[in-house]
């Protein structure tokens, strides 16, 4: 399983690919923290601590899996709903420069779309191995993949009020 993982994450992220441009998307994401270091530090620095310390207190288990991927699947569909309100946006009755602003936030606000589904696939495809697992056996794993999918959830949920924000300043 990990190296089919591997290799499925390595074909995803490989550069200069027609098909999915994964590592562009989050390279693209990552520049919008660029000259905001305590934004970054907030978005994926703060969550990984906050992660640790929860799964310090709490370690999922298959009841809280099935639920993270129903849940997850609803963000996904709330995320696609987004983005065809926003592709969708007429920027022709502003003036020159609210155009290209306008049209950079789209990009931003799309590219952050495309960020917050490739992770929230990730967590559902975890989620659906860790219900398969036992967790009795594999205790050490069972908390390795809580530490992940509890730091993805919460860079996914900042990421979504990231999204969020940026939604309500296009449609005013």
């Amino acid at each position: 399983m990990p190296i089919s993982f591997f290799l499925i994450s390595l074909g995803l992220f490989r550069g200069n690919s027609s098909f999915v441009e994964l590592r562009k998307v989050f390279i693209e994401h990552m520049a919008l923290f660029k000259n905001a270091r305590y934004q970054y530090l907030v978005f994926y620095i703060y969550p990984l601590i906050m992660s640790i310390g929860i799964s310090i207190l709490y370690v999922a288990e298959k009841e809280m899996y099935k639920d993270i991927t129903v849940v997850v699947s609803i963000f996904i569909s709330m995320l696609l709903a987004i983005l065809s309100i926003i592709t969708t946006k007429d920027s022709s009755k502003y003036e020159s420069n609210q155009q290209q602003r306008i049209k950079a936030v789209i990009k931003e606000t799309s590219n952050a779309i495309v960020f917050c589904t490739a992770i929230s696939i990730f967590i559902i495809c975890v989620s659906l191995i860790m219900t398969a697992i036992d967790f009795d056996k594999y205790q050490y794993l069972a908390k390795g993949v809580a530490v992940v999918i509890y730091y993805l959830l919460l860079v996914l949920l900042l990421n979504i009020l990231l999204i969020v924000k940026r939604m309500g300043k296009l449609l005013s």
